[in-house]
């Protein structure tokens, strides 16, 4: 054994030594070589580019055609760019789009101020395609709205105010510590609004020491509610985004698509009106034509879809039931609060409570900026872009020199 493990050190030592070698002799190739390369690689991107341009360029001995994609806002600069040179014999053509050209069309997103932080949770997507939408006013829409609904505490948004302020002022503008900044104190604002509905600060202290009341809801005792609150907005956020595949279906001329996106809505829709009826209500008329309503529906469904189109009914209710987790996890968040403050409250000790109320309160707030974020995300990468989200876009890509 011993000969043996012997034989192996040196081996190893052997095998690390012929390594180091090698990679000396890489370095000292790169070193010689790589400008060369770099250089030669260059060159035949710009003939590739060029013999592409090519491409879209038809020519005569009197004259010439040049098809390409334009953005449409920058179509009277181009115009005004050609009349500067007199160029008065070039005539520019705005082409209507065919069916052909969907699929080829590529994409340019454009974010206004406020949204466009938000795309630091977006740019790894890949593109939407040009008929579809783009995520990062979605996000920039309901990520702070989940997030506050979660999270609602007045005291817990000031301290994310406040930090998210000082990555915004003590980093370099559009940067990811920036961007971040400026998406988490619009998190903050939210938190401090839904805490000041839920009547929370710091837990309960708000009500013991500032009289705050909840308006909306009390998170801690009426749970039930919560949950129903959870739900129904799980229940507009899935009918919004089948809404916007039917607007899809109808930008790509997509009949099927969207007779199935608009069926897929409206027996969502009975099927949820059908349980406030039956639960509040005896069962009559209105209840048993919901009935039939969602029969036929989903008769048709199965014709456009085949026989797995329940599978995709029964996938958007359990997507609506996953809204629960901004009911849980935000309680989760109450009852940490709330043991925060009976324990600092019991210690016999005021500096003692004094810290483990900091303490519980810190780790509290951790977890209230994570868990959010992780989740309100979850609700639209999954429950939400996938009724409606095509990522088969390509990126508009301009002529450079």
């Amino acid at each position: 054994f011993f000969q043996k493990l012997s034989y192996i050190s040196d081996k190893i030592k052997n095998m690390e030594n012929e390594i180091l070698k090698k990679e000396k002799e890489l370095y000292n190739f790169a070193v010689r070589w790589l400008p060369v390369y770099q250089s030669v690689l260059s060159w035949i991107n710009a003939r590739l580019n060029l013999i592409s341009a090519k491409n879209i360029i038809y020519e005569t001995k009197y004259c010439f055609v040049i098809f390409g994609w334009l953005p449409s806002k920058d179509l009277e600069r181009l115009k005004n760019a050609i009349a500067d040179y007199c160029l008065e014999e070039i005539d520019i053509k705005e082409l209507e789009i065919t069916q052909a050209d969907l699929d080829r069309i590529p994409v340019m997103l454009h974010n206004s101020t406020y949204f466009k932080p938000f795309s630091l949770f977006t740019r790894f997507l890949p593109l939407p395609s040009y008929t579809s939408f783009d995520p990062t006013i979605f996000i920039g829409i309901f990520l702070p709205v989940f997030f506050g609904m979660i999270l609602g505490d007045m005291g817990y948004g000031i301290i994310i105010l406040i930090i998210s302020l000082a990555m915004i002022f003590l980093s370099k503008p559009d940067t990811i510590v920036s961007d971040a900044g400026k998406v988490f104190s619009v998190c903050a604002v939210y938190t401090i609004v839904f805490g000041f509905l839920y009547g929370e600060f710091f837990g309960s202290i708000g009500r013991h020491t500032f009289g705050l009341e909840p308006i909306l809801v009390d998170r801690e005792e009426e749970i039930l509610t919560t949950a129903y609150l959870a739900v129904s907005i799980g229940v507009f956020h899935v009918l919004l985004g089948l809404a916007l595949n039917s607007i899809s279906s109808i930008r790509s001329k997509n009949l099927k698509s969207f007779i199935t996106s608009l069926a897929m809505t409206v027996l969502i829709a009975a099927s949820v009106v059908l349980f406030i009826v039956l639960f509040k209500w005896e069962k009559g008329l209105l209840s048993m034509s919901l009935i039939w309503i969602i029969v036929g529906l989903t008769v048709v469904l199965i014709i456009l879809g085949g026989f797995i189109a329940p599978l995709e009914i029964l996938k958007s209710m359990g997507n609506i039931i996953s809204y629960v987790r901004i009911m849980a996890i935000g309680l989760a968040s109450v009852m940490l609060a709330h043991v925060a403050n009976m324990l600092s409250g019991k210690a016999g000790n005021i500096f003692l409570g004094i810290f483990i109320a900091v303490l519980l309160h810190l780790l509290n707030l951790m977890l209230g900026v994570f868990s959010p974020t992780i989740h309100s995300l979850r609700l639209n990468y999954v429950e939400f872009f996938s009724k409606f989200l095509e990522s088969e876009g390509k990126g508009f890509k301009p002529l450079k020199k």
